[in-house]
């Protein structure tokens, strides 16, 4: 349920369940009293008590008489009502409505009648009747005759009234009633009940709402508070499918993206530690062979043309190295970037390896290499940059040469397919000393080397397979490396399935 709708339920709630209660006691009140009041009406003949009950109701309807300004001059004359007054216009009327004809006097002074003949003829037969109480009931067949006396500013005015209940207003008598049967009591007690109603409503509204809101709020800020202190192991768990469950889910997705940014940043810090531990190190050994040949230069250790000649090829030597260290930390630190976009095409492998056989044959001639291309029935294309693939298979080819143990190399290119991981598989291997087992899965990594002393740097920098393995990986395949008569190197490149 949404926050919106909860809310939008508690005000409804909050109005709604004091007004059906004070609805339902009312109905139960005016159910159980309306027949004391109103049944007498209708049972006029019946000695039961009836009578009494009739001129109870009338005594209801007292004060709509103590209203009337009996001093004022009231007209007799019914037929022009608008001479009264307006609040005596209306409370007559009301009379009227309920049934009841007035004849009004003040001694014996008629102050006002608004009776008809019928009603003057049934008055006539009741008018033997001597009263000595205050108020006294007669009837005949369906007709009431009420007398009454209203003591008022040391005056006394009586009051008959025929009642006759062929001309009640049923509607105006049942929409009187409550107003006159409602005691302060009883307004004192619905305003109890209401209240009552209005605080145990809330409470249990506000202990509601105090779930649905307050508690997602303190898992939200207890969660933040972690993130903010640099703890972002802590999982921020509501599972309710309301508002706050969709910030908490998206809070939590930040929480785990924030995570892994900073894993990711510590590896890259750790990478950056890495790569500077590991330049240092690779330029220390060729600027001291610099600093030292230089040295021999100045004081004349080299003192033959041959000396200074071989001086001098050595500081070209050990500065190209600088060169290609520089040159390859670059090209890492270059792919490694977000932002660097390779320039993918789709390629087919045959062409590919032909070419490429093709251009490095003059350094395979001269290094004693021997390159065999075998295809098993793949003849899928791959997308890839096909500038950055060729460098990945000129640092396996140059980094079987620089690490043989023999004067010649035999290397195979394999390539074939895999259909249920829709790839193509290319495996390089070549016959050299191979790696140990232990430091096959270091060898991708910046400046490592199997010679853990790290004392051949014109090996190489370390950075070769890093370079293979960064640029393999930005076209969304694998690299790994094993041990076959000589160390093997296993790519997969995706299959092209259009540019998409």
């Amino acid at each position: 349920m949404t926050l919106k709708r909860k809310i939008m339920i508690s005000n409804i709630m909050i109005i709604g369940v004091p007004v059906i209660l004070l609805l339902i006691l009312w109905s139960i009140y005016i159910h159980t009293h309306s027949g004391m009041y109103m049944d007498p009406m209708k049972q006029t003949t019946e000695g039961n008590g009836s009578m009494y009950g009739v001129q109870y109701t009338l005594y209801l309807y007292e004060s709509v008489l103590s209203d009337l300004d009996f001093d004022a001059d009231f007209q007799s004359d019914y037929d022009d009502p608008d001479l009264l007054y307006p609040t005596q216009v209306r409370k007559i009327q009301e009379l009227s409505e309920m049934g009841f004809h007035l004849q009004i006097f003040s001694g014996s002074e008629l102050l006002f009648i608004n009776m008809d003949d019928k009603d003057l003829m049934y008055l006539q037969k009741d008018s033997e009747k001597v009263t000595d109480s205050k108020e006294s009931i007669d009837c005949f067949d369906d007709i009431m005759i009420i007398r009454d006396k209203i003591d008022r500013n040391n005056k006394s005015y009586f009051v008959n009234a025929v009642y006759d209940e062929k001309r009640v207003n049923i509607g105006m008598q049942e929409s009187m009633l409550p107003v006159y049967m409602v005691s302060p009591q009883l307004l004192f007690g619905f305003f109890l009940i209401v209240s009552t109603g209005i605080i145990i409503t809330g409470f249990f509204l506000t202990s509601w709402l105090n779930r649905s809101v307050i508690q997602p709020l303190d898992i939200l800020t207890s969660g933040a508070k972690e993130i903010s202190e640099g703890n972002l192991n802590t999982h921020i768990k509501y599972d309710r499918h309301d508002e706050f469950g969709v910030v908490c889910r998206e809070f939590d997705k930040m929480r785990i993206k924030l995570k892994s940014s900073e894993e990711e940043r510590e590896q890259y810090e750790e990478k950056k530690k890495n790569l500077m531990v590991g330049i240092s190190h690779d330029l220390r050994s060729p600027l001291t062979s610099i600093k030292g040949y230089t040295e021999g230069l100045r004081d004349g250790i080299a003192n033959t043309e041959e000396k200074k000649k071989r001086y001098y090829n050595a500081i070209l030597t050990r500065t190209d190295e600088m060169e290609r260290l520089l040159e390859s930390m670059s090209l890492l630190v270059r792919l490694d970037h977000p932002e660097y976009k390779y320039r993918m095409q789709k390629i087919s492998p045959n062409q590919f390896f032909a070419q490429f056989i093709k251009e490095e044959n003059a350094f395979a001639e001269k290094n004693n290499v021997v390159i065999q291309y075998n295809n098993h029935e793949a003849d899928s294309d791959v997308y890839a940059d096909i500038h950055e693939m060729r460098r990945v298979f000129v640092n396996l080819l140059e980094n079987t040469v620089k690490y043989r143990i023999k004067e010649s190399s035999d290397i195979r290119i394999d390539v074939k397919e895999d259909v249920s991981s829709d790839t193509v598989e290319i495996r390089f291997s070549d016959d050299g000393p191979g790696v140990g087992e232990e430091q096959l899965a270091y060898i991708f990594d910046s400046f490592y080397r199997g010679d853990k002393s790290r004392t051949k740097p014109e090996n190489g920098s370390g950075l070769g397979l890093a370079v293979v393995k960064s640029i393999v990986e930005g076209h969304g395949g694998s690299v790994k490396a094993y041990n076959d008569n000589g160390l093997g190197i296993v790519i997969t490149l995706p299959i092209y399935r259009g540019e998409k």
